[in-house]
């Protein structure tokens, strides 16, 4: 790998990174460019669950700031239970899942079509599985160079079950990611 030092250009203009805003600092951090002019980021994945603001709310906007320095694409991806698990899939009828897959689909194109600008080329991706399961999995079959994720500390079982989420995909993941607070 090459340091910071040699053939990097680090953006430190005033502004570009506000005391305590750490979006602006990500931006900031990130807007290094080889020497040969290519870009760190092509392709970023962000998981988001749509029914958790607190998945997208800050991870979003530090993903967009990505893929418009680098013009890079962003790969939305929210994941559904695995339906097909014996012990789950005995609960609903056989088509549930395709419903469940198809609503979801919807509501992924009203969020892209409201949060992500004109500008951003943006892929949306319903998965199913466990989620660090399924975000592994998309990360590599796109050859992602950097996932974007939230971390948020909340009560209830079902949402430390997302952090331990991130905190897998962390563990686990071949690709940079990026965890926002």
């Amino acid at each position: 790998g090459r340091s910071l030092g040699q053939g990097m250009d680090v953006d430190t203009r005033p502004g570009g990174a506000a005391a305590g805003d750490r979006t602006a600092m990500a931006s900031a951090a990130c807007r290094w460019r080889t020497s040969e002019g290519l870009s760190m980021y092509n392709k970023i994945l962000l998981p988001i669950d749509l029914n958790h603001k607190q998945s997208w709310d800050k991870a979003l906007p530090t993903a967009l700031n990505f893929c418009q320095t680098y013009d890079a694409s962003l790969h939305i991806i929210t994941v559904l239970p695995d339906f097909g698990l014996p012990l789950v899939g005995g609960f609903f009828p056989r088509e549930y899942a395709e419903k469940a897959k198809k609503a979801i689909s919807g509501d992924l194109k009203a969020f892209v079509a409201e949060q992500v600008p004109k500008g951003v080329k943006v892929q949306r991706i319903v998965a199913d599985g466990k989620a660090y399961e399924a975000i592994l999995r998309v990360a590599k079959k796109l050859d992602v160079d950097l996932i974007v994720m939230a971390s948020h500390k909340r009560k209830r079982l079902e949402d430390y079950l997302l952090g331990t989420n991130a905190l897998r995909v962390v563990q686990q993941s071949r690709r940079s990611v990026m965890i926002v607070r």
